[in-house]
């Protein structure tokens, strides 16, 4: 397979008519994933790893009182990404926005971001025209390690392909945007009357409440501010769902497929599901690890406590840390952002030697991608239990599975050191491998591997 250009689109597959007026008995809404050609050419990896840097040492992700208005908005946007078409307000104005775990803010672009200001694509949101829009709220100033953005709140009707609508979502409309959203390549950059469709407009945040915006900044203010702001929060789509007795449970889970980050005729590549797990692709049980809480006792990001690795060549080879390890489990990234000691170690232990790092990756010989049905090399990604004191048990995945093509003879490891020292990164080149589910009800995060097709 050839890392190229492309990102996934997410539309309602009309086998269900429920909507916020559905009858009382909810059922799990499948959205199934499906990919458009993107026109971004160039190969520059944007990395979260500015944005961790921003929170790394004196400002802890899961630190409850920094205010410095920072957010992991973007990663990795030149390779394969989810997107998620949805119609905002009365009538509904068209975006394609990128399914985020990593952040919790959904936004598009407003009538004031131009081409010039960082929205490309010529879609923006007009409140005016819009018969359900219920006002601005409060001004959104986000500061993120390679960009900013800066707009406002605003509640108005939101829509998910044909089918599924909330009349009342919080979301924000920025007014200039700087970063990789900025940066995709268009054939109409200077003509804002012409639309892209193939173009990202923004982000569809599927994390917490309070890894928000409207929360960080609230923590941020002084203590006036507090008084003024106090209780002032919102829920992202996929808990405005649950809120709204929509889905049966509080979760959703995300299933792409082996292939979910190739070339490929097909169009159908795999889906996220609101409210359930879909049991047909999981081939094992799915072994839960709890999702990391702030410290002051709430929950902001979909983010684990890593014990270690462990590699399984029919001699085991542990790398285990001092302390649990902060992991993002994140659809906004493609590659394992790992500590640069243990991603030189292991690209070393997984290759016998032979990777080389060439600035950007780590470069193999694309043998290493040759499935083995008997005794394959695994790699072991250790979580901790939900039971406080239960046995670590590890997520594996078959070497062959973390390695791709770059280009016609030339392959790479699926994982490349980060800059930072406290917050790491498990992204969809990984995740495409199992069930993911995330359980925002009991804060959980759940892994099970994907049926195998050749077994199926």
């Amino acid at each position: 397979m050839y890392i190229q250009s492309s990102i996934f689109l997410l539309s309602l597959l009309a086998v269900t008519t429920t909507t916020i007026t559905a009858a009382p008995a909810p059922s799990p809404l499948r959205l199934p994933l499906r990919k458009i050609a993107n026109t971004k050419t160039n190969a520059h990896f944007n990395k979260r790893d500015d944005f961790l840097n921003a929170i790394d040492h004196n400002q802890p992700l899961l630190n409850s009182t920094t205010g410095t208005g920072s957010a992991p908005l973007l990663n990795d946007i030149d390779l394969y990404q989810f997107g998620v078409e949805v119609k905002v307000g009365t009538p509904g104005q068209e975006f394609l926005l990128l399914f985020d775990t990593g952040s919790s803010d959904t936004w598009i672009p407003s009538k004031k971001c131009t081409k010039s200001k960082g929205c490309l694509s010529g879609r923006r949101y007009d409140p005016t025209v819009s018969s359900t829009y219920q006002g601005e709220k409060d001004a959104v100033d986000i500061k993120y390690g390679i960009g900013s953005a800066t707009g406002h709140y605003f509640v108005d009707r939101l829509q998910v392909g044909d089918l599924l609508s909330l009349p009342s979502q919080t979301l924000v409309k920025m007014d200039d945007n700087k970063g990789p959203i900025a940066q995709q390549s268009t054939h109409h950059k200077d003509d804002d009357d012409d639309n892209d469709d193939n173009l990202i407009d923004g982000i569809f945040g599927a994390g917490f409440p309070q890894g928000t915006m409207m929360a960080q900044q609230q923590h941020g203010d002084d203590d006036d501010d507090k008084k003024k702001k106090k209780g002032r929060k919102y829920s992202p789509f996929a808990m405005n769902l649950w809120e709204n007795k929509i889905i049966p449970a509080p979760l959703f889970s995300i299933t792409m497929g082996t292939g979910s980050t190739t070339a490929s005729d097909s169009e159908w590549i795999g889906q996220v599901t609101f409210g359930a797990v879909d049991d047909t692709k999981r081939k094992d049980v799915i072994q839960y690890t709890p999702v990391l809480e702030r410290d002051d006792g709430g929950y902001s990001h979909w983010m684990a406590g890593v014990k270690g690795f462990q590699f399984d060549n029919g001699t085991m080879t542990n790398f285990k840390f001092t302390e649990p390890t902060h992991f993002l489990i994140d659809t906004g990234s493609n590659f394992m952002y790992l500590p640069k000691g243990l991603a030189d170690q292991l690209a070393h232990e997984l290759s016998k030697g032979t990777a080389k790092w060439d600035g950007t990756t780590y470069t193999v010989d694309c043998d290493m991608m040759k499935h083995k049905k008997h005794n394959e090399a695994v790699l072991n990604v250790m979580f901790p239990p939900e039971e406080k004191h239960g046995k670590s048990f590890p997520i594996g995945l078959p070497v062959s599975r973390l390695v791709g093509k770059n280009g016609p003879d030339q392959c790479i490891f699926f994982f490349v050191p980060s800059q930072t020292s406290n917050v790491f990164t498990l992204g969809n080149l990984w995740l495409r491998n199992f069930v993911s589910v995330f359980d925002f009800g009991k804060h959980r995060l759940g892994f099970s591997p994907l049926v195998d097709e050749n077994d199926a």
